[in-house]
């Protein structure tokens, strides 16, 4: 359960700031600032701890190998 605690976290935290950029808490060149920092800083975080919980199995590389080829 706590491998889930981690990319929830950083999932409120983007839903958070989107709803604040809705409600017009936040002006739209703050809004900017804050899309970048999303993108740059915490979707990358997110992919780091979650992949660092991960147990690697040559099925879940299959998976990865299979995606990527589909995309």
């Amino acid at each position: 359960m706590s491998q889930f605690i981690g990319p929830l976290s950083f999932v409120f935290i983007i839903a958070l700031a989107y709803t604040l950029k809705q409600i017009g808490f936040v002006t739209v060149k703050e809004g900017q600032v804050v899309n970048k920092l999303l993108m740059n800083l915490t979707l990358p975080a997110t992919i780091i701890v979650t992949f660092a919980s991960l147990k690697s199995t040559e099925h879940l590389i299959g998976i990865a190998l299979f995606g990527f080829l589909l995309a």
